[in-house]
């Protein structure tokens, strides 16, 4: 951002809180917020407390609730920020304290695993954790891998693969398949013979030790190229090619369910945005300290019909907690009935950085949340109904959203869209573990 821009920005926000903003400079301020993604960054860093600018005075949080206001009412910035991360996301730039891939060397993280044995990780349940660039041995099983543009690319062993970095790969040997969103349009695949390049598509390669890479295309487009000849031939939905290292050129296969594995299943899987990503089934455990990463991840946990009443907060769509009476920021309240069927997922914040660290994002459900437990003892009373009874639950001290008299700078947020299918966040995460148990409708016919 332009430096004479910041300066502006910042002079205007600081009247803002002061309550000294006129009309004029109240519209100039809007009018910078919704016309510059810069800027709309830092109104949202500077509302939700962002650590840096806390730093600098922690006088714009502090309310005052003797003096009579006058400014433009908070929901303004709040819509603003729910806007930013929903629609118009954009990633927060390097350098602020969303550290995260910039800082870890991050490309992906596993977010599913079935009888994975990795020479690298071992033969527990690794999901969750963070991919690096590097080699990645899979001796047996299956595994899948989520990149931070989107991408995600299953593998079954036994494979042997090499992690470039975010949009590229390459397979020596075993089966893979990849689901490639728009954001990671162009991600690629080397063999030793060929090249693969996705063109927005879901597509396979299977290559045997020794062997001949076959490809498929289940939906979209790929470009094929091999390395040797540099000949091109685009691949379409339901087809499929080998390249025959005797020939030096590709031939067209019949499709066989035995050569190749399908791409990553999306049905019924929440929609993620910002430093939020979704894991397909529960970790092995969610301790303190486990993820060499800084991302919100999320995970199903348990789908059951309630035998008795349970207390959830999320009443009302809006921002949650709320600053009380007597200065405590508290969640609000409700009785879910018994008889009620739902579905669990738990969202968990573990940074693994000695420094406090803020992440934003999103995740949106396919049907309406019912409500949320946000607090330690609520969890805590939940783990054995809702939680994945294959997970460890540790850390049960030091788990729960900040809110009660927890500074203004390091209280969670959380805001329930108005359809009441997505959460916005806004979380600080230091020595302790951020955790929300969200609940979600589970209707009786549900579409496919």
């Amino acid at each position: 951002m332009d430096k004479n821009l910041e300066e502006q920005v910042l002079e205007l926000l600081s009247k803002y809180h002061d309550e000294s903003i006129s009309d004029e400079e109240m519209t100039c301020l809007e009018q910078l917020i919704l016309e510059n993604d810069e800027v709309k960054v830092l109104a949202v860093q500077m509302m939700d407390l962002n650590a840096e600018l806390t730093l600098q005075s922690e006088s714009v949080i502090e309310e005052a609730p003797s003096k009579k206001s006058t400014k433009a009412p908070l929901a303004f910035f709040f819509a603003l920020a729910a806007l930013l991360i929903i629609g118009l996301f954009i990633q927060i730039p390097k350098g602020t304290s969303t550290q995260n891939s910039a800082s870890t060397g991050l490309v992906a993280i596993v977010s599913d695993s079935q009888g994975a044995n990795w020479q690298k990780f071992g033969s527990e349940n690794r999901i969750g954790h963070a991919v690096t660039p590097g080699l990645m041995i899979l001796k047996e099983g299956k595994a899948e891998l989520t990149f931070t543009n989107g991408a995600r690319v299953k593998l079954q062993g036994p494979a042997k693969l090499d992690i470039i970095d975010e949009m590229s790969i390459k397979l020596s040997y075993g089966k893979l398949s990849a689901h490639i969103t728009e954001e990671a349009k162009g991600f690629t695949v080397d063999t030793s013979d060929v090249r693969v390049v996705d063109l927005g598509t879901e597509f396979a390669v299977n290559l045997p030790q020794n062997g001949e890479a076959e490809v498929h295309v289940f939906s979209g487009l790929v470009q094929t190229e091999s390395i040797e000849t540099d000949e091109i031939k685009s691949i379409y939905g339901k087809q499929s090619v080998r390249y025959s290292k005797s020939e030096k050129s590709f031939e067209t296969t019949e499709f066989s369910k035995e050569k190749f594995i399908t791409p990553p299943k999306f049905k019924g899987i929440p929609k993620t945005t910002g430093n939020i990503k979704y894991l397909q089934n529960a970790p092995a455990t969610v301790a303190l300290k486990t993820y060499q990463h800084n991302y919100i991840i999320a995970f199903p946990e348990k789908e059951l019909t309630l035998s008795k009443p349970l207390t959830v907060s999320g009443v009302l769509p809006g921002r949650q907690p709320q600053r009380n009476a007597k200065g405590n920021n508290t969640f609000d309240k409700k009785s879910v009935q018994a008889g009620t069927t739902l579905k669990s997922f738990m969202v968990h914040f573990d940074c693994h950085t000695k420094t406090a660290v803020y992440s934003y994002g999103s995740i949106t459900f396919p049907y309406p949340i019912i409500g949320y437990i946000p607090t330690r003892k609520g969890l805590l009373d939940t783990d054995s109904l809702l939680g994945n009874e294959e997970t460890n639950y540790a850390d049960q001290s030091i788990r729960g959203l900040d809110a009660g008299r927890t500074k203004a700078s390091q209280v969670d947020h959380m805001v329930l869209s108005e359809d009441r299918k997505t959460l916005i966040l806004s979380w600080h995460n230091s020595i302790a573990i951020d955790q929300v148990r969200v609940l979600v409708e589970v209707p009786d016919n549900p579409k496919e």
